[in-house]
């Protein structure tokens, strides 16, 4: 008998930590990215055309804050925070501006985040001062063939159906030495920009963390005056209200 009310009582702890769990802890969201191009070579000065398919299965709606990178040999040479809204599974078209950097192979890498969720792809490509086309020249009938390579700018030509997108901001061009926060771990590189925010008291730098709960921590801990730049709902409710309570107590 006793041992039946041992298991009884087992049984609802178990029932009463299984139902804290799912009322607590919050939904994990299930997504995922991709990134698609028409083509692989960029021309310093133009404009390289790519496509990220955001994966939503579950259709949940919100906001994804995109971070793309351009990287040569581990080092963030040029960077493009946006931030767009998605439904479902769908294609968001982006571009990105080429700054004048030298010739190689690069690895465009893009970042998303939704909620708590992180997730990141990468697209290699190659990128010239300019782009070369081979021509044809035949003089008369019965002449060989002669080819002949002249150098020709020429802008990509890629249609995609664009979708409209919030620019948040744009660096020109970010260079990071080894060691710097663009070289750790994705991981750790939040809590790395974090530091490194509060240590040169640049509020601009907590617009580069990705985390929503780490950015706003960031941008209060600098005291940002625009509770539009806050990420989490309930902390822009809360920095109105403390805003509408300061103007009242100076009027």
């Amino acid at each position: 008998m006793k041992h039946l009310r041992f298991v009884a009582l087992g049984l609802c702890v178990v029932i009463v930590l299984a139902l804290v769990v799912f009322v607590w802890l919050p939904e994990q969201v299930v997504f995922g990215i991709k990134l698609e191009s028409a083509t692989r070579e960029g021309v310093v000065g133009d404009v390289f055309a790519f496509t990220v398919v955001v994966l939503n299965p579950e259709g949940r709606s919100g906001e994804v804050v995109l971070l793309h990178e351009l990287i040569k040999n581990k080092v963030v040479v040029a960077q493009k925070r946006v931030v767009t809204s998605v439904v479902r599974t769908q294609d968001v078209a982006q571009e990105f501006s080429i700054p004048d950097v030298e010739e190689g192979e690069y690895v465009l890498r893009t970042t998303a985040s939704m909620e708590s969720v992180t997730k990141s792809a990468e697209l290699f490509f190659s990128i010239k001062k300019e782009k070369k086309e081979t021509l044809r020249v035949q003089k008369k009938p019965g002449l060989e063939e002669v080819e002949v390579s002249l150098p020709v700018v020429k802008r990509q030509e890629v249609q995609v159906q664009k979708q409209p997108v919030r620019i948040i901001e744009r660096s020109p061009l970010v260079v990071r030495k080894e060691g710097a926060c663009g070289d750790i771990p994705l991981s750790r590189r939040d809590s790395c920009l974090f530091r490194q925010a509060l240590e040169e008291k640049e509020l601009q730098s907590c617009e580069f963390i990705l985390d929503a709960v780490l950015h706003d921590a960031c941008a209060l801990s600098l005291g940002v005056s625009d509770c539009g730049l806050l990420r989490d709902v309930r902390n822009r409710e809360v920095c109105e209200i403390s805003s509408s309570l300061r103007s009242h107590e100076i009027s």
